[in-house]
């Protein structure tokens, strides 16, 4: 088997992802906070050298969903989670299974990532 070699994006698709957020996020600014373009690049069985699709961050709803789902078969928790954050763009990496199993569902669960806490605790022991 050959190695594969690092496929890279051009400035002007990296000038389109740039745009493209821009308008989403104007679109919904409050929906839209978080919003994760995601690049995939085909191969030589593809009908596309490169699809790209836009997420955004589960609501609540979405994230529990995808957490229940999980428990029982997290291909198709994350499958459920791409459907229920994609906003736009190739829609095959969603539908398409080799697409989606072996592209878009590898990068899909960096959506969710949880932002930096602490417990604050200034309870003295034993007062």
């Amino acid at each position: 088997m050959e190695t594969e070699e690092s496929k890279e994006l051009t400035l002007a698709q990296e000038e389109t992802i740039k745009k493209t957020l821009e308008e989403i996020r104007k679109q919904d600014p409050k929906k839209n906070k978080r919003v994760y373009p995601i690049v995939v690049f085909g191969d030589e069985y593809d009908d596309k050298d490169v699809y790209i699709a836009y997420f955004r961050e589960p609501d609540f709803i979405a994230f529990s969903k995808f957490v229940q789902l999980q428990k029982k078969d997290e291909i198709a928790a994350v499958r459920s989670l791409a459907h229920d954050t994609f906003i736009q763009g190739d829609k095959e990496l969603v539908d398409d299974d080799s697409l989606f199993l072996y592209g878009l569902s590898t990068k899909l669960v960096n959506i969710i990532g949880s932002r930096q806490a602490k417990v604050a605790n200034f309870s003295i022991a034993g007062k």
